[in-house]
């Protein structure tokens, strides 16, 4: 299920609740008729009844393999991609790198809890 949250972009109080995350609302979402369903990995299982909905495209950010925030950006090239908004996912990204490597620049406090 697609539900994006954010400080700086809360989900509006209009929006549906579909259900839980493994346990959504099947009726629901056949109710809305979606083009599409994003889940995430953890959710393949659900995938047979998903599909009968709608066509279902899974994303991984926690696997095996690689780092999980390289997977997070290439998850969000993706989701650009598929939205048309590739510009907006690269700017993400890159605003994004900035920040952490502000952050890591900082020097560490030690020596307790600040």
């Amino acid at each position: 299920m697609v539900i994006v949250t954010a400080s700086s972009n809360p989900v509006p109080m209009d929006l549906p609740d579909v259900g839980l995350q493994l346990a959504p609302s099947l009726e629901l979402l056949q109710n809305f008729a979606p083009d599409l369903i994003l889940i995430n990995s953890s959710q393949e299982s659900q995938r047979p009844m998903l599909e009968r909905i709608a066509p279902v495209r899974a994303f991984a950010i926690y696997t095996d393999a690689g780092t999980p925030y390289r997977h997070a950006q290439e998850v969000t090239r993706q989701l650009g991609q598929l939205c048309g908004r590739d510009g907006a996912a690269h700017t993400l990204i890159e605003q994004t790198d900035r920040l952490l490597g502000h952050w890591r620049s900082r020097p560490r406090k030690t020596g307790g809890i600040a």
